[in-house]
């Protein structure tokens, strides 16, 4: 039997030999036995979170394992599935001891399913998350030591090496969601550091992927194409700037619909259409499509959002504006709040005017925010921007949890934040400064009254609006305190000096318990 010192040796030779491979399972089947003696286990497994997010699903099994796929969800159902929900490696002595799993979560169990389906019978195991830069990949997983017992330490210590090895090295082969650009990176054209830091800039400033990947890692626009391509299994369409749009095509859409949506008809006689589409996959579009351009037979494109823009003629700036009031259409989605107040017209971020139809959609769009609020039961209103291009979002504070409502597109957000600041009587030029307001409203013939406060942020402005209480005072005997508590405040209020503190979280009845004691006293 090797020495400790031996078995480090052979396990840093494997982790040479893993950082020098190409494939990661065509490397595991000829080192498998050499990574079982290593951790001293029977059977190891490597699991890849599945592509929606909920499971994770068995990548590579040892050869004695007999079982094809192993499927556990990402809960305390199965150990695996709790440590891609955790993030957080476990090693336990005994998978069946009921009483340990509960110490570590009062609903973890072992999900013995394998163990019955395939006579094996689990006991020691090791499970360690395969995460790269917070990024979940999935779960590496010992089984059994095979002297007995648990496993010793420097086999907990040698599996989170190992699934450290495998994060850095091969998690784009643990990729479960195979994406439209995956071939350029298998076939080498990109690399797996160019694709993933495109990706961060995607998410980041909410711009196309294939647009991050053609205007700022300089990748060749027919590569693109082709392999979108390839995905949709549609053909692809390039911008052809010879080409001249029949006006005739786009004369009773609303372009803003069709820029927020990313679609255009670039041909229709009446029984064939050619349609283009950043998304031929939104099945749900297309059946949209079908009913607004009318035609016998469709052909459906794929084509880059901004080849669409070009068709459409739009400038960026014209581009950006159109497609955010298409999207605050489907925000709206068919929707008028009644709420009075007095009216003023917003500047939008830039310092340009809406017009009057944009002006009315951000009146609209304040409106709602604040009767949804109020129909919910929500204490607080916060609005706040995102980075770059990401939309800003707006959450409802209920029971004192923050629970996101929807998106404002990025390039609305400030005349949003206008609106408010206008029903507030703030200075809708100051962006530097934080600014506390209050606005009253009318809404089915009641007053509301909400205290503002707006706050600059890295990334703009952001907003607080909270909704104050209406009706009477609570009488103090409607209060509902105890007996004894009665009694004390009771003698507390008989004396000529002092201060009470009245505290507790959003909701709790501060103001309300205030109010009463005054209007005894009173």
């Amino acid at each position: 039997m090797d020495t400790n010192e031996e078995l480090e040796l052979r396990f840093k030779e494997v982790v040479e030999r893993l950082q020098e491979a190409d494939k990661l399972e065509d490397t595991l089947w000829e080192i498998e036995a050499d990574l079982l003696d290593i951790f001293g286990a029977e059977r190891f497994t490597i699991f890849q979170k599945d592509e929606n997010d909920k499971e994770i699903v068995s990548w590579y099994r040892t050869s004695s394992d007999s079982v094809d796929e192993i499927r556990l969800y990402m809960s305390p159902s199965s150990l695996s599935g709790y440590v891609a929900m955790t993030r957080q490696a476990l090693m336990v002595d005994d998978a069946y001891d009921s009483e340990y799993l509960e110490s570590v979560h009062p609903d973890l169990r072992f999900d013995d399913a394998y163990d019955r389906s395939s006579g094996y019978m689990s006991e020691a195991m090791i499970m360690v998350p395969i995460i790269h830069k917070d990024k979940l990949y999935g779960v590496f997983q010992v089984i059994n030591n095979i002297d007995g017992g648990a496993f010793p330490d420097e086999t907990y210590f040698r599996t989170v090496e190992f699934a450290k090895v495998v994060s850095e090295n091969f998690r784009y082969e643990l990729k479960s969601s195979r994406g439209a650009f995956d071939q350029l990176v298998e076939a080498g054209v990109i690399s797996v550091e160019t694709f993933e830091a495109a990706e961060e800039i995607s998410n980041d400033e909410g711009v196309p992927l294939a647009s991050v990947l053609k205007n700022k890692f300089s990748v060749n626009a027919a590569d693109l194409g082709n392999a979108l391509s390839d995905f949709y299994q549609v053909p692809y369409h390039p911008f052809d700037p010879s080409f001249e749009l029949d006006p005739s095509l786009i004369e009773n859409l609303n372009v803003g619909f069709l820029a927020s949506n990313s679609w255009v008809p670039v041909m229709n006689d009446g029984e064939h259409a050619v349609v283009l589409m950043a998304d031929p996959a939104n099945e749900e579009l297309i059946m949209e499509i079908q009913n607004i351009v009318k035609a016998v037979y469709y052909d459906f494109h794929v084509a880059f959002r901004e080849d669409i823009d070009q068709y459409l003629g739009l400038s960026s700036k014209e581009e950006e504006r159109l497609k955010a009031f298409g999207q605050l259409d489907d925000i709206m989605d068919g929707e008028s709040a009644s709420v009075s107040a007095d009216e003023a017209g917003p500047d939008d971020e830039d310092g340009d005017i809406l017009d009057s139809k944009e002006e009315s959609k951000i009146i609209q769009l304040v409106n709602k925010i604040i009767v949804r609020a109020t129909m919910d039961g929500c204490s607080d209103i916060h609005i706040e921007p995102h980075k770059g291009k990401r939309p800003g979002e707006v959450r409802f504070r209920i029971d004192g949890v923050c629970r996101k409502v929807f998106d404002i597109p990025a390039q609305l957000m400030g005349a949003v934040l206008s609106r408010i600041k206008i029903l507030s009587n703030l200075d809708i030029a100051e962006k530097r400064k934080p600014q506390d307001g209050k606005m009253g409203l009318r809404f089915q013939g009641s007053t509301l009254e909400l205290r503002v406060a707006t706050l600059p942020v890295v990334n703009g402005e952001s907003a607080v609006l909270r909704i104050l209480a209406q009706g009477e005072p609570l009488p103090f005997d409607k209060l509902m305190l105890s007996p004894s508590n009665e009694s004390k405040l009771i003698d507390l209020l008989k004396n000529p000096h002092g201060i009470m503190l009245v505290v507790g979280p959003t909701g709790s009845g501060k103001t309300t318990t205030l109010h009463a004691v005054l209007g005894t006293l009173n």
